[in-house]
């Protein structure tokens, strides 16, 4: 017998003790370490490791973005091949063959980033330019005020070779009896500029997303576009042509019975086009959480293939000679997919809507092959696929949010579903119609709850605003979508044919009506909008990864994960604010005057306003934050100027904005100059001067200001102009 001494087993006295030798193998306490590498092969045997591929796949879409210079395909495919061969050749070693594969899925997002920007290289628009345009309208949606945003495939641009004309161009029309009609072949004069960049460093790109889309070119017409002669589209056109000549079809319809904001959300529930909702519908639905039921997305998805799956099933089962002898479940299935797929090709197959039909897709497909619909398998697949197709959409907050969303569901509903199988059925166990009511709100709260939490990170981040109230607006809100206005879309365009749509369009504009009064009625009660400014990325990131690790392990490996969660929400608060921002155009600045006001000095777009300032967790209207008199500020023809002051204290700069030329003689005196010019050699020699040449390798840039007069920059909306979609 050995001479070691252990702890006694729990049916010994207290104080008793025995050698090792004595207490079975299985009863002693296994070392930490020991314990660690048996949950985590416990997790891996039940499948765990697979979500974490898809998680290695989009960083490594991440990563491309996040890349400092363009890669080389070539070589970013050598690489991916490289680790997936590296792991083939250890799958027989445990260890070095999961961290390969980890390896090998990451270089592989990488390497597919890469390809797909490649594939979709196409011009993009350098400098603001005017120009006659000739071509084909691609699509059409409806704008308030009466305007349109076209999207037009040019065949030919006054001014333009064919090298440089862009795939297609982004207008904006104005003017009665503007040809709008997709496929028609139009005339019309435009101003274009390049696709804006992000408003602030790390916002949302609008470039990157034109660039994906194949808009090279956006801009305004001048009066209305014209019909042009002589030209018609190519076959890929005309087809692409029909189906949205049928989304306006149905738009129109859809407006007919249902005018106003009621009908452009009946409009965009069921086509995708959100453009005709106003203001005063969309803020309060945005502040009371309750934005996300404008979009399609997994919500609408989810309730259309339901009800199609859940009614053909129950139809089918009403004929026993079907239900009894074929797989009945399997048709209706089929059907709901079919269904799926034509959802998605009238609401505009925007990509939402893709990453949705993609998911529910990959859900009807496991009950074809007879595996379980809903899981974290299911999930990860649909994320792989969505980020093989379109890795740009890894920075999506609509992806983003959609996936945490999704992912903290099924998660949640996986783990309560093992604590109530774990639990045995007492004789109260059967519920009576209270209890399945109850279960019911519950269920709704749980939805709510676990839903917002998840989406919360990416939302503050990206959007620089919370919504507290969002669980009681969605459990108000959602039984309305999914028991009344989601089944009447459904009837509506189902009896659109036979033109019996009218009875169903109304009894989803009145549960339209009845959300949008839960959206202001909540958005009431939040405080300043929801407005919480600027978050830290790092603390976003560290809240999602341990997010993440929480709902992907099964075993008390995932509370691990509460470290990183708890690390991220304590540093939320300690953004860094800028001291001074200056607008891609360089015809705006934000600065501060003594008090640590803002300011915003020069001119440009209300949105872009609305953003620095909430960055900076201000909700008001922008137009209050003008210069103060002890600021010295004025404009004129030539440009502005005026004194801006640093958090640190200190003096403060002379800053100029020049508009013309002749500005250019308050480089005399300023220690800074902005302006969208090429500045002069000499100006560059008295003063800081950011110019056409430096906004061009910059975009937006917030700077930080020294108690000495030192400007530091902070952050750059653009990294690397020399990036692909960067374009010029």
């Amino acid at each position: 017998m050995a001479e070691a001494e252990g702890r006694a087993p729990e049916w010994l006295p207290a104080g008793a003790v025995v050698a090792d030798a004595a207490v079975p193998a299985r009863l002693r306490p296994l070392p930490r370490s020991a314990r660690l590498r048996g949950w985590l092969e416990s997790d891996l045997e039940r499948g765990a490791g697979f979500p974490w591929l898809a998680v290695a796949f989009a960083v490594g879409a991440a990563l491309y973005f996040a890349w400092p210079v363009e890669p080389s395909p070539a070589l970013a495919v050598a690489l991916a091949v490289l680790l997936v061969a590296a792991a083939i050749l250890a799958r027989r070693r445990s260890l070095p063959f999961r961290l390969l594969v980890l390896a090998a899925a990451l270089a592989c997002g990488f390497a597919g980033a890469t390809l797909r920007t490649a594939a979709v290289d196409a011009p993009v628009l350098a400098e603001p330019r005017n120009t006659t345009l000739t071509g084909f309208i691609e699509q059409a949606e409806a704008r308030p005020a009466g305007a349109w945003r076209l999207t037009i495939r040019p065949v030919a641009m006054t001014g333009f070779s064919p090298e440089e004309m862009p795939r297609a161009v982004q207008l904006t029309v104005r003017g009665a009896g503007a040809v709008v009609t997709p496929g028609a072949a139009v005339e019309v004069g435009a101003s274009l500029t390049p696709p804006y960049g992000p408003v602030l460093p790390g916002g949302y790109d609008f470039g990157r997303v034109s660039y994906y889309r194949g808009v090279g070119a956006t801009g305004f017409s001048y009066g209305a576009t014209r019909p042009a002669e002589g030209l018609g589209p190519p076959f890929g056109m005309r087809i692409t042509a029909a189906v949205q000549r049928l989304r306006a079809g149905i738009a129109a319809r859809i407006r007919a019975v249902l005018p106003g904001d009621t009908g452009a959300i009946a409009a965009a529930l069921i086509m995708g086009d959100q453009g005709g909702i106003s203001d005063a519908v969309k803020d309060p639905l945005r502040i009371s959480g309750l934005a996300h039921i404008l979009s399609i997305s997994g919500l609408h998805m989810s309730l259309v293939t339901a009800a199609l799956f859940g009614g053909a099933r129950a139809l089918l089962a009403l004929i026993p000679p079907l239900a009894l002898r074929y797989p009945v479940k399997k048709w209706a299935a089929a059907l709901a997919l079919a269904g799926a797929g034509a959802y998605l090709l009238v609401s505009g197959s925007s990509v939402p809507a893709e990453r949705s039909a993609i998911m529910v897709a990959v859900m009807l497909a496991a009950v074809l092959v007879d595996r379980t619909a809903v899981s974290l398998r299911t999930v990860a697949i649909a994320a792989l696929l969505v980020v093989a197709f379109a890795p740009e959409a890894v920075l999506d907050p609509g992806f983003q949010m959609s996936f945490a969303a999704t992912i903290a569901l099924v998660a949640g509903f996986e783990a309560l579903q093992e604590r109530r199988a774990a639990r045995p059925a007492g004789p109260g166990a059967r519920r009576g119609m209270t209890g399945w009511l109850v279960a019911a709100v519950l269920a709704a709260a749980v939805t709510s709850l676990l839903a917002g939490v998840a989406t919360a990170p990416a939302a503050v981040y990206h959007f620089s605003r919370a919504s507290p109230f969002s669980l009681v607006a969605n459990l108000l809100a959602a039984p309305v979508v999914a028991v009344l206005v989601m089944p009447a879309a459904l009837i509506a365009a189902l009896a659109m044919p036979f033109g019996l749509e009218a009875l169903p369009l109304k009894l989803m504009g009145l549960g339209i009506e009845f959300v949008t009064r839960i959206g202001t009625f909540v958005a009431g009660w939040t405080p300043g909008g929801g407005i919480v400014g600027q978050v830290p990325l790092a603390a976003v990131l560290a809240t999602t990864a341990g997010g993440l690790w929480i709902a992907l392990w099964r075993s008390p490996l995932r509370w691990a994960g509460l470290l990183p969660v708890l690390a991220g929400l304590a540093f939320m608060p300690f953004a860094r604010v800028p001291d001074l921002v200056v607008s891609e155009s360089g015809t705006r600045v934000l600065v501060h005057d003594a008090s640590g006001r803002p300011a915003l000095v020069g001119s440009g777009s209300g949105f872009e306003a609305e953003v620095w300032l909430q960055a900076m967790g201000i909700a008001d209207d922008p137009a209050a934050y003008g210069p103060v008199p002890e600021m010295e500020a004025g404009c004129d023809d030539a440009g502005c100027v005026t004194l801006a002051w640093g958090s640190a204290g200190g003096d403060p700069i002379r800053v100029a904005l020049v508009r013309r030329p002749e500005g250019f003689e308050d480089c005399l005196w300023a220690d800074l100059v902005v302006t969208a010019l090429d500045a002069p050699a000499w100006c560059r020699a008295r003063a800081r001067v950011t110019d056409a040449g430096e906004l061009a390798r910059t975009g937006t840039a917030t700077y930080a200001l020294g108690t000495d007069g030192r400007l530091d920059l902070i952050a750059a909306a653009v990294a690397n102009p020399e990036r692909r979609f960067r374009g010029g």
